[in-house]
């Protein structure tokens, strides 16, 4: 085995670096994937490469920076806009994704290639024609066949297009790496997809030096992620429409972009039900201290997500320090192993996320508690420092096995 490891992430990437190169001052969406870059970047085993969709401009474009090579690629055609890429790569198919990937990565000549995340058009399919020619790692970020099925009947035909996609990869990928934190998650990985080599990579989790509990409070209830439908943003506004005519000083901050015309629709939700008063729109935020400094200002964090891993943001909030609502889907009800830290209302029922909100809004003991047994449980879990450890470790053992 070669001492040095040539490594492809085929993944999707904003950083600082590149807005910087291409003199952009884009929103960092996914923001784990360039806190995973920091942290392989001391790898001096590794040669990393980045291959990645061109969300800055839709070219072709090969950056070097600071020893990490970006080779960006375009994407989709340009008729349509980056955010409705998605629409054109269903309906035409991704096999001009597929081929561009295959020849950047066969230039590249790397050791392995590792995919973060099965269920992405615009970039997961690139792995489709590495399979078997390369070793690969698939890294789960959540399965797209656990999300409710879009009512519009454009988005149904993406969904369906991604599950295709998402399920493909994960038949044909054998060596796939979850969070530790989602056990339950890796058993019902191993039931759908037998025979397959599991890998623990832990996320990055960005932990606030702020503690919440000492900061004075100017909102109620905070949620904090893109807001679109699966991350329940509805379903919260719904709860507060309730919890409202018992709390009628109760007041919502909303932190996170999305798209405008989705953004729209929440607002003249917001109007329909007469609690314009009681949400604050607060957008995107350029950095991680911003929404902890404005988040602390909260009594309670809600997440009522429709599917997932374990979100970065309920990890958090729980090294925040402030008490958690969501639902009980993908790796979430882990958290609760062993203790009650986190509060898990009924799935996809806005009575029962009223109710967790409001129990907590009205026991200070109960918040305490959570608040207490939340912040134990997130220290033993996460830890930074062994991701790298454990990406080297997983990379050196597939190479092993690698025939």
């Amino acid at each position: 085995m070669a001492d040095i490891i040539k490594v492809v992430w085929l993944c999707s990437m904003h950083n600082s670096c590149l807005n910087e190169y291409f003199k952009k001052d884009t929103k960092i969406p996914a923001a784990w994937m360039s806190e995973f870059l920091e942290l392989a970047k001391p790898l001096n085993n590794i040669e990393l490469h980045v291959v990645t969709p061109n969300l800055y401009n839709n070219k072709d474009a090969d950056v070097c920076i600071d020893n990490v090579s970006y080779h960006l690629f375009k994407f989709h055609s340009g008729l349509l806009s980056n955010r409705n890429a998605l629409v054109e790569l269903a309906l035409r198919g991704a096999r001009n994704i597929e081929s561009k990937v295959k020849d950047i990565v066969n230039a590249i000549k790397p050791d392995i290639v590792h995919l973060f995340g099965a269920e992405n058009l615009y970039y997961s399919v690139g792995i489709k024609k590495l399979i078997g020619v390369y070793p690969t790692l698939v890294t789960y970020q959540g399965f797209v066949q656990w999300a409710p099925v879009p009512t519009n009947i454009i988005k149904r035909y993406v969904y369906r297009k991604r599950i295709e996609s998402e399920d493909y990869i994960y038949r044909n990928c054998k060596n796939v790496s979850f969070f530790s934190i989602e056990e339950y998650i890796k058993n019902e990985f191993n039931r759908m997809y037998p025979n397959h080599n599991l890998y623990r990579l832990d996320f990055p989790i960005s932990r606030p030096v702020l503690d919440a509990t000492i900061v004075e409070k100017k909102y109620d209830v905070v949620f904090w992620a893109r807001v679109t439908k699966n991350k329940g943003i509805e379903d919260l506004i719904y709860a507060i429409g309730l919890l409202v005519k018992y709390k009628p000083n109760i007041r919502a901050l909303i932190i996170g972009g999305g798209a405008d015309s989705y953004l729209m629709e929440i607002k003249e939700l917001v109007k329909t039900l007469k609690i314009g008063d009681n949400i604050v729109f607060a957008g995107f935020q350029k950095t991680k201290e911003d929404v902890f400094n404005l988040a602390a200002q909260s009594k309670v964090y809600c997440l009522p997500t429709y599917f997932d891993a374990v979100p970065s943001s309920i990890c958090e909030a729980m090294f925040l320090k402030i008490p958690v609502v969501s639902y009980p889907v993908g790796g979430i009800p882990f958290l609760n192993q062993g203790n009650t830290c986190i509060c898990l209302a009924e799935n996809r029922n806005i009575y029962s996320l009223a109710d967790c909100i409001n129990n907590i809004l009205d026991d200070n003991e109960l918040a305490n508690d959570l608040v207490y047994k939340a912040y134990d449980r997130i220290c033993q879990l996460c830890d930074n420092d062994k991701i790298a450890v454990q990406m080297d470790t997983a990379y050196n053992d597939i190479l092993g096995t690698w025939n």
